[in-house]
């Protein structure tokens, strides 16, 4: 069990070493401090649990970047059933995986969040329809793009020849 205090944090800023560290469960306990004021000694929300895990040692998180402690946290989280913080975790130890971010991991963490948020993935698809549709729609009725098949091309002329037949003999019968 992780029984921490979320002050004793600060004094380990890039001297934590998590690699290695196994625990099932994080105790949440809250208390009032000499001052009188709450405080959450074991906070399981991911703002709080990604900053902790930052803490660890800069070749930690760096060039030898060790994905245990991330793993370890997201187990955890969702053990503790506490999926949204250990997804957002999770998102965070791809973002530190993907160092230095080339295009590809860009669009794919801003598309669907590392696979962690497919539906995301639906948003795009609709936009993308509904981007196309306009852009071909304008196309067509500018005369940029039109069919390429000769019997959609020689049908269209036919149906533009019968309505101007049509709008003449119209005006003869007035």
């Amino acid at each position: 069990m992780l029984a921490d205090h979320i002050n004793s944090w600060r004094q380990a800023k890039g001297r934590l070493i998590l690699d290695g560290f196994q625990y099932d469960r994080i105790l949440e306990v809250d208390y009032i401090d000499r001052e009188g004021h709450l405080v959450h000694a074991g906070p399981v929300d991911a703002t709080n649990r990604i900053e902790w895990l930052n803490m660890q040692r800069p070749e930690d998180l760096g060039a030898k970047f060790k994905p245990h402690p991330w793993e370890q946290m997201v187990k955890v989280l969702r053990e503790m059933g506490r999926q949204g913080a250990a997804v957002e975790v999770a998102i965070e130890k791809q973002k530190l995986q993907r160092r230095p971010p080339t295009l590809w991991d860009r669009l794919y963490g801003k598309s669907c969040r590392y696979g962690y948020r497919p539906y995301l993935l639906i948003r795009w698809a609709i936009l993308s329809v509904a981007i196309f549709a306009v852009l071909f729609k304008v196309g067509g009725h500018l005369g940029v793009m039109g069919p390429t098949d000769r019997r959609i091309i020689e049908e269209i002329r036919l149906q533009i020849a019968a309505r101007n037949t049509e709008e003449i003999g119209r005006h003869v019968r007035c």
